[in-house]
């Protein structure tokens, strides 16, 4: 599914559910296509179900933060940029925005 986005909209014309899906360790589409800097197809996976960014995988990793660790912040700005204008999840998402800034400050902080 990563990085197709062509087949991606094709499925989720026809099965928009499976947006919504999680694996085993309760990583959804959206962890996947955040962790692999995949933004056109989060942003379709967005318009399916936009309160697909709260879900958390079995680590306790939403794919906003998925996307910080990953160094993605294309995707991390453009899916947080959203949810604030078009739905103004602005304390949810002013919380998960703060703690991706810490990982990723921690993280460069540690690798240099």
């Amino acid at each position: 599914m990563l990085g197709h986005l062509e087949f991606v909209d094709e499925i989720l014309t026809r099965k928009p559910e499976l947006a919504k899906g999680v694996d085993s360790r309760k990583s959804s589409p959206l962890h996947l296509a955040s962790a692999k800097g995949y933004l056109q197809i989060a942003k379709r996976l967005l318009q399916v179900d936009p309160d697909m960014y709260l879900v958390s995988d079995i680590d306790g990793r939403n794919p906003l933060l998925i996307a910080a660790m990953k160094g993605h912040l294309d995707v991390l700005l453009w899916i947080g940029l959203m949810l604030l204008l078009l739905l103004g999840h602005t304390i949810r998402l002013v919380t998960i925005l703060i703690q991706c800034h810490l990982h990723v400050s921690w993280n460069s902080s540690t690798n240099q």
